[in-house]
């Protein structure tokens, strides 16, 4: 999920229910195709949980979460679109 806080700044929250989770990887694109990691978030181990990350940003950008497991394995969340003075898609 992410949201527009105010003019400067997008709000990524997600809550997973998580088992042999290392660590989350916020990416970000300009174009959606494209994505650069941005932020590291350590998981918190076994169970339901939820995150937020703030990010300073002023233009229009998609947003995914790589989830990297202990074994090395990851996935990707779903693309979410941000744009400025619109909702989010």
């Amino acid at each position: 999920n992410a949201s527009i806080i105010n003019q400067n700044e997008t709000s990524i929250s997600w809550k997973v229910q998580e088992c042999n989770v290392s660590s989350y990887i916020i990416e970000h694109s300009k174009d959606g195709a494209i994505f650069k990691p941005i932020a590291t978030v350590d998981a918190k181990g076994s169970g339901l949980h939820a995150y937020a990350y703030t990010v300073s940003d002023v233009s229009n950008s998609f947003y995914r979460i790589k989830q990297i497991d202990i074994d090395g394995k990851y996935s990707y969340s779903r693309v979410i679109t941000i744009k400025f003075n619109d909702k989010v898609q």
